[in-house]
């Protein structure tokens, strides 16, 4: 696989595509929150980490993948300031319920959601980070919680900048060449 970072115009922001597998472990029953941060065309940054707490549904998790990826955005968009760049954190999700829970206050119904997890809905209110609600088969970080087809694989890597090669670089030492 290669990565290329083709020259694009400067982004406005931070995309990070956000997806969770619902009680994932089938030890310990924890989610898994995953994600793919892309600034413009160009993919910065994936990752893939076990939810500390275990979520008692799916919109729980999903909302806590939100979180995990609003961290990570506003993480990037802190180091863009550090380089002189203001740009915007969007998160995208493909979860309607984990969508409304950023966007009020408080746990309303879902009394046992992780207050500590509730600063999220403090900086969408602000307006310092917009949640967006995708199609499942339109966001790229679906592939990191489920196994997909080679179709949809080839997709969301695309998407993401990904394309298969074969062969080594020209620079690249011979195998079993040490260097």
């Amino acid at each position: 696989m290669v990565i290329e970072y083709k020259f694009q115009k400067l982004p406005e922001k931070v995309v990070v595509w956000s997806d969770t597998d619902f009680a994932g472990c089938k030890r310990t029953r924890r989610s898994t929150s995953v994600g793919v941060v892309m600034f413009g065309s160009h993919c910065i940054k994936t990752y893939s980490q076990t939810q500390e707490t275990i979520a008692l549904s799916s919109g729980e998790s999903e909302f806590y993948g939100i979180v995990k990826a609003a961290a990570m955005g506003l993480g990037m968009r802190g180091l863009m300031e550090d380089l002189g760049m203001t740009v915007e954190v969007q998160v995208n999700t493909d979860s309607s319920a984990a969508k409304s829970i950023t966007s009020r206050k408080g746990a309303g119904r879902v009394r046992h959601i992780e207050v500590r997890e509730l600063w999220v809905q403090e900086r969408v209110a602000k307006g310092e980070l917009k949640i967006v609600k995708v199609r499942e088969e339109d966001n790229v970080a679906d592939g990191l919680t489920k196994h997909v087809d080679k179709q949809k694989m080839e997709q969301y890597l695309k998407a993401c900048g990904f394309s298969k090669r074969s062969g080594r670089h020209e620079l690249s030492p011979a195998l079993g060449e040490s260097v």
